[in-house]
């Protein structure tokens, strides 16, 4: 036994063998391979593959990808316009636009409550699944 809470080699207590573990495997500490792995992935709200796509819902029935281009080019550079359609053909009040970069996608979604297109509010949401620039409480 013995020994404290020193360096392991990997991050763990106790030091080269003396100690609780031993010292050789993960844990607290500063050892070799403590605690880098925290958050790699994803942006706080499933983050999605495509941070720069949103979901754009509750479009009137008259849209058309020009003038969705046209609406979203006021917050970035849009790279790609989707509608989505019935089998018939008719329009479904829904679909994707993907921004250039990211930075025009969270603008979109950070102004939420205000996205108004041909004077109805539309939904607008990141792909990745939930909405909104952390406003809470109301």
């Amino acid at each position: 036994g013995g020994g404290g809470w020193g360096k392991g080699t990997k991050g763990g207590f106790g030091e080269g063998g003396k100690g609780m573990d031993g010292g050789k495997t993960g844990g607290f500490g500063k050892g070799k391979d403590g605690g880098k792995d925290f958050g790699k992935k994803g942006g706080g709200c499933g983050g999605g593959d495509e941070p720069e796509k949103i979901f754009v819902g509750g479009l009137p029935r008259t849209t058309t990808e020009a003038s969705l281009h046209a609406h979203f080019m006021s917050f970035g550079s849009v790279s790609k316009v989707e509608m989505k359609y019935d089998p018939d053909g008719n329009f479904r009040g829904f679909g994707f636009v993907t921004f250039a970069d990211r930075s025009g996608a969270d603008t979109v979604v950070s102004n939420y409550e205000n996205n108004n297109f041909e004077s109805k509010w539309i939904d607008c949401k990141p792909v990745g699944g939930c909405k909104g620039g952390g406003k809470g409480g109301k």
